[in-house]
């Protein structure tokens, strides 16, 4: 192990020239103990409250701190997978998220914070700067501490130099760790990254198991950080990200042997990867060490060279693992330990009488014995206690240490040869919260996973239609149907999908099934969910299930009720806003290519409100095109001012299909003349989209006479579902604006919002309600549905649901 560690040293020597440049910089050393870092949405529920329209910081912390003790920094994140909707781009949404308020909050609770870059981000609006320089003018705005680098190994210095020149340090933490491509020579000059790279993300599993392709597979014996052992002071922090496990020890061991950093990641794109009762306290109890040992200099800034020893020989057992630093910290592997678990030479034969060993993790005095082993004796011989102070000098003495080390649990030990028979300030305070936090041993806590549960909110009926009148002109009459079999399955690229039960076709398949581990990835465009165990709570729930999940097929009695001949138009919305008087108070996004409003809200970062020509207008001849650029509660409102309603994503969608499960409007078979052509815009080479066509430009009728279904914008409807973090919004039909990402930049799958032409899929907007400028999108519109009488009843507007097997 120390012959392959000097080999790479000396191998990545040129790279390192510069000599830990970032690490010297005052505003950046807060990086190298920034232990607990998690991602969050924005919109996550736990930070932004719904009603009153605000971040709530303070609530988002304090859960933290209850739950495992707290964070030291963290990763906004606003963009994927909402992002590519629309031609909004990842500034815009972080624009549009109004995060100045809650960054001075999570500073003044000593918490630093970082937002994405997202360079996969080609297809949607450009800014007029580069890249480095938009995040740069960002960050100083917003006054953020760092960046992190989505789905590249390594972050151009020119950004870390863009930040610079405006004014700010920002700490750069590439989601590849900043790591060399391979591990072979050819490769040392990338170690440059480091330089200017103080923070990294670490993926440090082997693989996936067969099983599920989603648990991940650790070596036994923890691997060491090249990046902080190559930092000459191990101030290079790296933080261990595991997002899918449901049981986080060997991530958490991994950083805990490496004196690293953890990403404590929950929220993980709308799937609540929430931790176990054990693994919540077995971060809690590493980041009280790891905080305390950091700010101490016992694990960074050290002697080079000897401050730290990874996997030193004095650790006992096949089930310990230790690393020494300049005094002493164990972590264990699984079995656990109550016999001796470390041997120190003992020298000149005093180091027992004269230093003093605690066992930091149980908050103890631990009393060591000294033993002796011949000299002679072959190593791995069995030693003997002596008790004199005398020993024959053909005789090698040890002081052997014991205490204990539960199985997939950690250790600390800490020698202080001062002299001194009493542990300093400092030390004893840490042992005294250390005493009461270990209290309880970890396998006593409860280990069981269990997937967050969602609540579908009901709706409330519209106004009912007379019964003796037919549907206006605009509306058409859908029939009850006692038994329709809803099957429909989400379309996200994450969070399992498993091809042995996808009746719906959505799951990766071919070239798409797994992950390349080609560098870069082999570059396919895929659009499907990656295979992987469908159990981890991803997508919906609908009342009849048990929990969330991707597929979702019951018989449902449901109708019968009217709905909108086509998406709501630009000239019926204009009518509503003369008769209803509505004035958004912030008009970013609102109406996009009216007038004047598009001169008001065109771009994010305009102020929000100011003067307008109330009503606004559209371009003329564009009366016939979906309104878009309005809110989920803006179309809710505008659907309940006429005495309607949304549809629920099951009445949407057997309106779309009439009797049967076909797969489009008119049939099983795609046929492209039916809606309009779909458009790949690229920002990076100025293709906008050219916008959504005409409500009734092409012949796509469902059987029960709904027109403009699929393909020209998505709509909105009724359903939302919600759990404690989470608010997903169900979108149908899909738009004709479907971005992709460049090929250039060696990406595999397409990142961008996932488009759902057929009938039996849905996607999901990721809504932080109360926040209208985040979800009004140009490519987003909407239809009203209206109650009859004898109709399917509140809440969900179905009398009743039969679940069906998933595996038919």
């Amino acid at each position: 192990m120390k012959l392959r560690l000097n080999k790479l040293t000396a191998g990545a020597g040129a790279a390192l020239a510069e000599g830990g440049e970032v690490h010297q910089v005052p505003e950046l050393r807060w990086t190298q103990t920034s232990y607990i870092q998690p991602q969050v949405h924005t919109f996550d529920r736990m930070l932004w409250n719904e009603t009153g329209a605000h971040y709530t910081v303070d609530r988002y912390l304090d859960d933290c701190e209850r739950r495992y003790g707290g964070i030291d920094s963290v990763l906004l994140w606003p963009t994927y997978p909402n992002l590519g909707l629309d031609e909004r781009n990842q500034y815009d949404l972080i624009r549009l998220a109004e995060l100045r308020g809650a960054i001075e909050t999570f500073h003044a609770r000593g918490v630093h914070v970082l937002l994405p870059y997202n360079p996969w981000d080609t297809a949607t609006r450009r800014e007029s700067t580069p890249d480095e320089t938009t995040l740069a003018e960002l960050s100083v705005q917003l006054q953020t501490d760092g960046v992190n680098g989505d789905t590249i190994q390594r972050v151009s210095r020119s950004f870390y130099a863009a930040g610079l020149a405006a004014g700010r340090a920002l700490a750069i933490e590439p989601e590849g760790g900043g790591y060399p491509d391979t591990n072979t020579s050819a490769d040392a000059a990338q170690w440059s990254a480091t330089n200017w790279s103080p923070l990294g993300w670490g993926y440090c599993w082997l693989g996936t198991a067969k099983s599920d392709n989603e648990t991940t597979v650790y070596l036994a014996a923890p691997g060491v950080d090249r990046a902080k052992w190559l930092e000459p002071q191990g101030r290079h922090l790296t933080h261990v990200t595991d997002r899918w496990r449901k049981r986080r020890v060997p991530a958490l061991q991994l950083a805990f042997f490496n004196a690293n950093g953890y990403e404590s990641w929950e929220n993980v794109w709308g799937l609540w990867n929430g931790m176990t009762s054990r693994d919540a306290e077995s971060i809690r109890r590493v980041a009280t060490l790891l905080r305390f040992f950091g700010e101490h200099n016992f694990t960074r800034n050290y002697a080079p060279a000897s401050g730290w020893v990874p996997h030193t020989t004095e650790a006992l057992g096949e089930a310990v693992h230790a690393s020494r630093f300049e005094q002493q910290m164990a972590g264990s592997e699984a079995t656990g330990s109550s016999g001796p678990v470390l041997r120190l030479e003992d020298g000149d034969h005093g180091r027992a009488d004269s230093s003093i060993f605690v066992d930091a993790y149980h908050g103890v005095l631990l009393r060591p014995t000294r033993v002796v082993r011949s000299a002679r004796a072959a190593a791995g011989a069995p030693v003997t206690p002596v008790t004199s102070p005398a020993a024959p000098a053909s005789s090698r003495a040890s002081v052997e240490l014991s205490f204990e080390l539960e199985a997939y649990g950690f250790g600390a030990i800490v020698e202080i040869r001062n002299g001194s028979t009493t542990p300093p300030p400092a030390l004893a305070s840490l042992m005294t919260k250390m005493r009461a936090m270990s209290a309880v041993p970890l396998a006593q806590l409860d280990d069981t996973w269990r997937p967050l549960t969602q609540t579908m909110e009901p709706v409330p009926s519209s106004e009912l239609a007379s019964a003796a009148e037919p549907p206006p002109p605009e509306m058409v009459a859908v029939p009850r149907n006692e038994r329709w079999l809803f099957a429909v399955a989400g379309v996200e690229v994450e969070g399992g999908c498993d091809p042995n039960d996808d009746p719906e076709g959505v799951c990766c398949r071919d070239e798409c099934s797994r992950w390349e581990g080609a560098n870069p990835p082999q570059v396919v465009d895929c659009q499907c969910g990656m295979e992987a165990a469908d159990d981890a709570g991803n997508d919906v729930q609908f009342p009849w299930e048990s929990h969330p999940r991707r597929n979702h097929r019951a018989v449902l009695d449901l109708g019968p009720f009217w709905i909108d001949r086509t998406p709501v138009t630009r000239e019926a919305y204009r009518r509503y806003l003369l008769t209803s008087g509505y004035r958004p108070v912030d008009m970013r996004g609102f109406l996009p290519q009216w007038k004047p409003a598009a001169e008001q809200a065109a771009r994010s970062d305009q102020a929000v409100g100011g003067a307008w020509t109330f009503p606004p207008d559209f371009p003329s001849g564009t009366g016939a095109l979906p309104v878009t650029g309005v809110s989920h509660e803006e179309a809710d409102e505008y659907c309940r001012a006429l005495g309607k309603r949304l549809p629920t994503t099951y009445e949407w969608q057997y309106s779309a299909q009439g009797n049967s499960t076909r797969r489009y409007p008119w049939g099983d078979v795609l046929d492209t003349r039916r809606f309009p052509k779909r458009e790949k815009p690229d920002g990076s080479r100025n293709i906008s989209w050219t916008g959504p066509a005409p409500v009734d430009a092409f012949d796509g009728k469902s059987p029960f006479g709904m027109a403009d279904v699929v393909g020209n914008v998505w709509q909105w409807t009724a359903t939302h579902f919600v759990d404690s973090h989470t608010r997903s919004v169900i979108l149908r039909g899909s738009s004709s604006y479907v971005p992709g990402t460049n090929g250039s930049e060696g990406v595999k799958f397409d990142w961008y919002f996932q488009p759902s032409l057929e009938l039996n899929t849905h996607n999901r907007w990721l809504a932080q309600q109360g926040l209208r400028s985040y979800s009004r999108a140009a490519t987003v519109g909407f239809r009203c549905l209206k109650d009859v009488p004898g109709g399917a009843p509140a809440p969900f507007h179905y009398r009743s649901a039969t679940p069906r097997p998933r595996r038919p």
